[in-house]
């Protein structure tokens, strides 16, 4: 009988197909499956879900938001590309504010954009049922979690993008209940792609994130900071995920990689199976044509994986804004995986590694972007109260702290105009100059009011 199963792997997708035909097949041996039930072995010592019934129960596809939104995305994208067809104005306009329908351009925007997004209402609408609906979408004739949406993430971002320009246009109207409805549904959406406990599924939270808090600051500022744009503000806030933890990733990147090694284990007889791809790396050709050199070079990269992966999130620290102990853990890491630099039997694993390295950084900054912004919310309240902003930085405590370098976050208020940033990940104090979504140069983390 055919199966299917998904290894999720850091820097892509491995996936592993039994008794179908591919680029190359090797045989099961008996010594590669009690590797792997050594591995599961240990697994069950640190409490993981080792079957994949076990990581999740059935779910009635019917009932779960994955589906109803990769529904909605699609009408979406179908009535809006339409839309976009039909427009008096040049489509590649029309295409532009699209992608840049979270920021500032949206109101300057306004009279392109308002009657694209009365036309879209309804899908809009149908999007912010899907995303309250629970659960999570399993796949089981293929996979499992986050990677049964990812073919559909572009949509996702799609839905989030055209919910971010009506909750900015919402805001500038004066419709705060709208706004808050916006804003929910894209935090939710945001909580749902993590919602996996992985780490491929945490890097899209990041993104989806990273626009609805941008989104939140332009809504502030959309409004002049009207209390009830605030409210909504916070109420959207409440709908976040946690905070992402570096450890409970990988850890997920784990015990998602013995789930398809039980699943093969599970049948107990040899059997072939064919290793196909999607990884990125610049080396990723000749990654894979050292890698498939043999039967044993293949299941000790495996075996490695499993090891070092486990080795790692083991390592790491619970507390997940802790940047420094994830990072010697990671350096500590990288020295090991060095050492093998020579060794064929460390491919998978070296090709791997690289990019939950960079993760720790990635997540907390999206942490300090939250609190950045509740530190313009507490300004905002203030300047309602009493007609003008705290002349210094209004928190303390945990709050006030740059999780960059532990010293206070920036606060300044020049022409009337109200600024609060974090040095970022490169620790230096740059002014305050920002970096938009997307951006990968290490500016600082700012909010400010007004845009």
């Amino acid at each position: 009988m055919k199966a299917k199963f998904i290894l999720l792997g850091c820097a892509g997708t491995i996936l592993l197909c039994m008794g179908a035909g591919g680029i190359s097949s090797f045989f099961l041996t008996k010594q590669a499956l009690d590797g792997f039930a050594n591995e599961i072995a240990e697994a069950k010592k640190d409490g993981l879900p080792t079957t994949l019934e076990a990581y999740s129960p059935p779910i009635d596809p019917a009932k779960n938001s994955a589906p109803a939104l990769v529904a909605a995305a699609k009408a979406l994208g179908d009535q809006a590309s339409d839309i976009a067809g039909k427009s008096k104005e040049p489509q590649t306009k029309v295409l532009k504010l699209w992608n840049q329908g979270w920021n500032r351009s949206v109101i300057t925007n306004a009279s392109v954009l308002q009657p694209a997004i009365a036309k879209l209402g309804p899908s809009l609408d149908r999007a912010v049922e899907a995303s309250k609906l629970p659960g999570f979408w399993i796949d089981r004739d293929t996979s499992y979690g986050f990677e049964a949406f990812t073919n559909e993430f572009s949509d996702l971002k799609l839905i989030t993008k055209w919910l971010s320009v009506r909750a900015i246009l919402r805001a500038y109207a004066g419709d705060d209940a709208g706004v808050a409805e916006d804003l929910a549904a894209m935090a939710r959406i945001s909580a749902f792609c993590g919602s996996d406990d992985s780490l491929i599924g945490y890097m899209v939270q990041v993104a989806t994130e990273a626009m609805t808090l941008q989104v939140m600051e332009q809504c502030l500022s959309s409004s002049n900071g009207r209390p009830g744009t605030i409210r909504a503000v916070r109420q959207a806030m409440k709908t976040f995920a946690p905070v992402i933890n570096m450890k409970s990733a990988l850890r997920g990147e784990y015990y998602k990689l013995l789930v398809s090694m039980q699943e093969i284990i599970k049948q107990r007889e040899p059997g072939t199976f064919d290793v196909f791809t999607t990884l990125e790396a610049r080396n990723s050709p000749s990654v894979w044509s050292r890698l498939m050199v043999s039967q044993g070079m293949l299941e000790s990269n495996v075996a490695n994986l499993l090891r070092v992966t486990r080795e790692a999130y083991q390592a790491l620290p619970d507390d997940p804004l802790d940047l420094p102990a994830a990072e010697a853990v990671f350096a500590a890491n990288d020295k090991k995986l060095a050492a093998e630099a020579n060794n064929n039997h460390y491919v998978l694993a070296r090709s791997i590694f690289p990019v939950p390295n960079e993760a720790p950084n990635v997540f907390v900054r999206l942490a300090q972007r939250r609190r950045v912004l509740e530190v313009l919310l507490v300004s905002l309240e203030e300047r309602n109260r009493t007609g003008k902003f705290p002349a210094r930085l209004p928190v303390t405590g945990a709050l006030a702290t740059d999780l960059f370098n532990g010293g206070k976050l920036r606060y300044s208020i020049v022409d009337g105009k109200l600024k609060i940033y974090s040095v970022g990940i490169d620790g230096s104090d740059n002014g305050g100059i920002e970096r938009y979504y997307g951006d990968e140069r290490n500016f600082d983390i700012v909010m400010s009011f007004p845009r």
